[in-house]
């Protein structure tokens, strides 16, 4: 028989985990936000000048995916605000094969036939909102990767401003494999939820990345991952 001590061992390895990776995401952000600072001033069109100045969000980039093989994009996307246009600005990477990574363009234009109207979306508003790192997912990446994927992100300020979100991708299949070896530490069947009860990653047959979990199933628990933002939890058994 599991005890409460037992099933609750997965919760500081995958809170160390999430807690990491918002750290390092967030240090990419800092390093971009001191790249645009550097190059202008209070009224400058900051999303203008971070196109002009690829080569140091590029190399940036590069390092952060070489660091993390299993983050298949990332980069800085600028509210249409920021501009000052109408237009969104997007400054974004994928990897394209083993080593190398690729700009990645969206439709930005709000009269284009392709136009992806980002500010709408739950990764892009929430950060930007309220300054709170979040994670948006599983859903289909139907402009990328088309898989299932999940999108980590915080806000980006440059003199005091927002000026948009940083943020990564990586496909739940990625995902799984960094976390079901943790999740397995609960020592019997256990999920983790993200804000809205859907299922992250699952070491139980009965739930899929993607299933919605609002009642605890008979024979589980909630337990609250100790994350100020996002909030997380963890259904596990016993």
């Amino acid at each position: 028989m599991t005890t409460h001590d037992e099933s609750t061992a997965a919760l500081e390895p995958i809170t160390a985990w999430f807690t990491r990776a918002f750290a390092e995401l967030d240090a990419m952000n800092r390093d971009f936000c001191q790249l645009l600072e550097e190059a202008t001033g209070v009224d400058d069109d900051v999303a203008r000048l971070a196109k002009a100045g690829r080569d140091g969000f590029t190399e940036r980039v590069r390092v952060f995916l070489r660091e993390h093989p299993r983050i298949n994009g990332a980069g800085l996307i600028f509210s249409r605000s920021a501009r000052g246009e109408g237009k969104g600005v997007t400054e974004w990477w994928v990897r394209d094969g083993a080593d190398g990574m690729t700009r990645y363009q969206f439709g930005v234009n709000p009269l284009g036939q392709r136009f992806y109207d980002y500010e709408k979306l739950e990764w892009f508003t929430v950060s930007v909102s309220s300054g709170r790192p979040w994670l948006t997912g599983p859903y289909i990446d139907y402009l990328g990767v088309e898989e299932y994927i999940v999108t980590m992100t915080v806000r980006s300020e440059v003199h005091g401003r927002a000026v948009g979100v940083t943020g990564c991708d990586i496909r739940v299949s990625d995902l799984e494999r960094e976390l079901l070896p943790l999740l397995r530490l609960a020592g019997g069947p256990a999920l983790l939820l993200n804000p809205h009860d859907g299922v992250l990653v699952s070491s139980s047959s009965r739930f899929s990345a993607g299933d919605v979990v609002h009642d605890v199933p008979a024979g589980f628990r909630r337990v609250a991952l100790p994350l100020a933002n996002p909030p997380l939890t963890l259904l596990v058994s016993g």
